[in-house]
C-alpha cells in the first residue's frame, strides 16, 4: 500500500510540473504573437506612410515599359485583331 501512495503523490508531482510548463509555453506563445502582431502593424504603417499608390495599385509615374519584346505582343495582337 505504502509503494501505491508513494506513486501516486509522485505522479500528482509530476502532473504539477507539467501543467507549470504548459503554462510557460503558452505565455511565450502569446509573447510570440503579441510581438508579430505589433510588428506587422508598424510595417503596415511604414509601407502606407512611404507609399501611395492611384487607382489600380500604379505609381503616378508610371511607364510602360517598351522594348523589342512589348513589339512582338503589339504585333501580334493586331494579328489577332485581324483574324477575330
Amino acid at each position: 500500500m505504502e509503494n501505491l501512495g508513494e506513486t501516486h503523490e509522485a505522479t500528482k508531482i509530476d502532473i504539477q510540473q507539467l501543467k507549470e510548463q504548459i503554462h510557460e509555453i503558452l505565455e511565450a506563445i502569446d509573447a510570440l504573437e503579441n510581438s508579430e502582431e505589433t510588428s506587422t502593424q508598424q510595417h503596415q504603417q511604414r509601407v502606407q506612410e512611404t507609399q501611395v499608390f492611384p487607382p489600380y495599385g500604379l505609381p503616378s509615374n508610371y511607364t510602360p515599359p517598351i522594348g523589342f519584346d512589348s513589339e512582338k505582343k503589339a504585333a501580334s495582337y493586331m494579328a489577332l485583331a485581324e483574324l477575330g
